[in-house]
């Protein structure tokens, strides 16, 4: 819902989140609560008067993960502390490097509802298809793969010329379309 109650075009569903770090523009985390929201297209992340925006073909993966806490925390809340309730959004920048926005979930009034909702969440990202929109790292590790592997092909074309299997002009094409793929 938006602020005037009408529902926004493409909302999956809203979260209440705690924003542990992540993004460049807010490189600490903030106290209170933020809203996180799941579209069709993209994340959201309503941080104060502003919004993250992450489209999901510039993630690449959404972990949930145990909260991490402090050793004082892990020895006064022990079990408690162990619940799943942190979201890792794996991302692109605009810069293109890779970054991990680090939130956690707030939405439930127990460690254990929290979870929940996590896993609520995971269920979404499944049923609605959404992880079939992130990038897929291993398309990337395959592409680098064949662009390295292009100066191989073409001494091999190369050879082939020399040979007489092939001529000038098929050499020349064939050459000009592995070097566009660079």
């Amino acid at each position: 819902m938006s602020l005037f109650g009408k529902k926004e075009k493409g909302l999956i569903k809203s979260y209440r989140v705690g924003y542990r770090g992540g993004h460049p523009r807010y490189p600490k985390a903030t106290g209170g609560s933020n809203e996180f929201k799941v579209f069709e297209d993209r994340f959201e992340v309503l941080m104060n008067i502003s919004v993250i925006t992450i489209p999901h073909n510039r993630v690449f993966d959404v972990q949930i993960v145990q909260q991490e806490a402090s050793w004082v925390d892990g020895r006064l809340f022990g079990k408690l502390m162990k619940q799943a309730n942190n979201i890792h959004i794996s991302y692109e920048s605009d810069s293109g490097g890779k970054l991990v926005l680090r939130l956690r979930m707030l939405s439930g009034i127990s460690e254990a509802a929290q979870a929940r909702k996590c896993q609520e969440l995971e269920d979404r990202l499944r049923t609605h298809h959404i992880r079939e929109k992130f990038r897929s790292v291993q398309d990337e590790a395959v592409q680098e793969k064949l662009c390295r592997d292009i100066p191989t092909q073409i001494e091999k074309l190369a050879a082939l010329r020399d040979k007489g299997i092939i001529s000038h002009e098929e050499f020349d094409t064939k050459k000009a379309d592995l070097l566009s793929r660079m």
